[in-house]
């Protein structure tokens, strides 16, 4: 018996664990799918990603980090590799000095290309055997699951600090 059975949750709130499971266990299959498809195209899934938010038009290494809600840090690691592989480049950002602006190279563009027709006929195999309705209806709900998360999310503030992490409210270690 798991301790969630002992605490006699209603079945509601049993139904959002197995749902919070199910989308745990969906995520980790799609990053695995991500990486074994980005690996036929010579990258990573987390540069395929990064790469991704970029193709939609020039942006900074902070804007790529919100929206894909990483740190800028892992971003800008990414990225680096990106410009060294050849397949995004930096501009001069017109509204800001010292941050860049980041779009595809021509050979980034031939990447995507690929990506999204691979990727695409993967999704589209999947898309056959679960009908439109239920798409729509899973996507309807975990918008609603994400509206509510995120509420209680801005309800529940970090600590400052906890031991062996950091959060972004913890401040950082000096440096020796």
């Amino acid at each position: 018996m798991s301790f969630i059975d002992q605490t006699s949750p209603s079945a509601e709130v049993l139904a959002l664990y197995r749902l919070f499971a199910g989308i745990q266990k969906t995520y980790v299959q799609l990053m695995v799918f991500t990486d074994r498809t980005a690996a036929r195209l010579g990258t990573t899934g987390s540069r395929i990603m990064v790469l991704s938010t970029i193709s939609l038009g020039p942006v900074t290494v902070s804007g790529v980090a919100r929206k894909m809600a990483m740190s800028r840090q892992n971003v800008q690691r990414a990225t680096d590799a990106l410009v060294r592989d050849g397949l995004v480049e930096y501009l001069p950002n017109p509204n800001h000095r010292r941050a860049k602006l980041v779009r595809l190279t021509e050979r980034g563009s031939e990447v995507m290309r690929e990506w999204t027709r691979v990727g695409g006929e993967s999704i589209q195999h999947a898309a056959n055997r679960i009908s439109g309705k239920r798409i729509a209806l899973a996507t309807q709900t975990l918008e609603d699951l994400y509206e509510q998360v995120s509420a209680l999310t801005a309800e529940v503030k970090p600590p400052a600090r906890i031991t062996g992490t950091r959060h972004a409210t913890a401040p950082a270690r000096a440096r020796r």
